[in-house]
Parts: structure tokens; C-alpha cells; sequence
């Protein structure tokens, strides 16, 4: 439920929200890490927060650099809306700290909502 209230503030901060465009990709880029952790965290339970913070912070990093990469197959999945939001089109520096910060919110807000669960 929560990874669907994420998904949700997410698409709103990246697509809708009335901030300036570098702004929502901001926003949007840490909404998508504290998403991917959730849902993380729901298919594999017994991972430790700090370990599935980690996990998601590297691989959001890793398909940041494969922007780099343009083979023609891939290309056609970034065409899709599904492949444009999970894969990005362009890569940025600048995209590497937002996914930093929602590695931290991310394992702070899943830490406490673990701990509530005890």
C-alpha cells in the first residue's frame, strides 16, 4: 500500500507538481528511490533496510550511467512511457544526488516503519 502512495506522490512530483522543471526532476528522482525500496522491501522482506537502501541507491545509479548506452532495442523500450520512467532517456550528473537523498529517506522511513511493526 505504501509503495502505491509513494508511486503516487512520485508521478504527481515529476509530471504535475507546479515547481520548475528541474525541481520536479528532483522530486522525482528521489520519489522513484524511496518507491524502489518499498517495493523491495515487499518482495523481499527479510533484507535489512540499510542493505536494501544500498541495493536500490546502486542500481538506480547503474541505469543512470546506462543512458550513456543507445543500442537500437534499447532505445525502443525508452520510447514507452513504462521505459522512459524506469530507465530514464537522458543521462545527468545531477541526478546522482537526488538518488543519494532518497537512498537515506528511503532507509529512514522503512527503518521506522519496521520498527512500528514490532
Amino acid at each position: 500500500m505504501i509503495s502505491v502512495l509513494i508511486g503516487a506522490a512520485g508521478y504527481w512530483l515529476r509530471f504535475l507538481a507546479p515547481l520548475s522543471p528541474d525541481w520536479r526532476d528532483h522530486a522525482g528522482g528521489v520519489a522513484y528511490v524511496v518507491f524502489w525500496i518499498f517495493v523491495l522491501a515487499f518482495v523481499a522482506p527479510g533484507i535489512a533496510p540499510w542493505r536494501n537502501a544500498l541495493a536500490v541507491f546502486l542500481t538506480t545509479c547503474s541505469l543512470e550511467l546506462a543512458q550513456l548506452w543507445h543500442p537500437a532495442w534499447l532505445e525502443a523500450i525508452r520510447r514507452t512511457f513504462i521505459g522512459r520512467c524506469v530507465l530514464g532517456t537522458t543521462f545527468g550528473w545531477d541526478d546522482f544526488p537526488p538518488y543519494l537523498v532518497g537512498a537515506v529517506l528511503g532507509w529512514v522511513l522503512l527503518s521506522a516503519v519496521l520498527d512500528r511493526d514490532r
